[in-house]
C-alpha cells in the first residue's frame, strides 16, 4: 500500500498535465504519482489518446471571408517590430537614468580606492591639471 493517497482532484491535475497547463511543481507531483499509482498511469494513457485523437474527429471549416485579412492586420505590428535584445524583458520600460548610471561608471576613484585600472600618470610641473589629476 502507498504511504500517501491521491488528492480528490488528481484527475483534473492529470488533465492539466496532458494539456501542459501545470506549474513545474505540480508537474513533478503528477510524475511522482505516475510512478507510484498504476491507475494514474492508465488514466494518463487514456487522456493522451483522447487528446491526440480530437483533431481527427473534426470536420474542416472554411472561415468567413475577411478573417485572414483581419488576422494579418492584427499581427503585422508584432511582425514588423524589432525583436528585443536577448536577456531583456520586453515588458520593462527603459528609463533615462540608465544613462546616468553609465556615466557614473566613468568616475575615477580617489587616491584611497583600489582599482583594477592602471593609475593615471602623475602630472608634471608644467601640467595644467587641477586637483585630483583632472582637467
Amino acid at each position: 500500500m502507498n504511504s500517501t493517497s491521491l488528492p480528490e482532484d488528481w484527475r483534473s491535475q492529470l488533465a492539466g498535465y496532458v494539456l501542459n497547463d501545470l506549474t513545474p511543481e505540480k508537474a513533478v507531483l503528477v510524475e511522482h504519482w505516475l510512478g507510484q499509482y498504476p491507475e494514474v498511469a492508465a488514466e494518463l494513457e487514456t487522456l493522451q489518446t483522447t487528446w491526440e485523437s480530437l483533431p481527427n474527429g473534426l470536420e474542416p471549416v472554411v472561415p468567413p471571408p475577411g478573417v485572414r485579412d483581419r488576422i494579418l492586420t492584427a499581427v503585422q505590428p508584432m511582425i514588423s517590430a524589432p525583436a528585443p535584445p536577448p536577456g531583456r524583458d520586453p515588458s520593462r520600460r527603459r528609463f533615462p537614468w540608465v544613462r546616468l548610471g553609465l556615466g557614473l561608471g566613468r568616475h575615477r576613484p580617489g587616491p584611497g580606492h583600489h582599482s583594477a585600472r592602471k593609475p593615471a600618470p602623475a602630472p608634471g610641473p608644467a601640467s595644467k591639471r587641477g586637483r585630483g589629476g583632472q582637467l
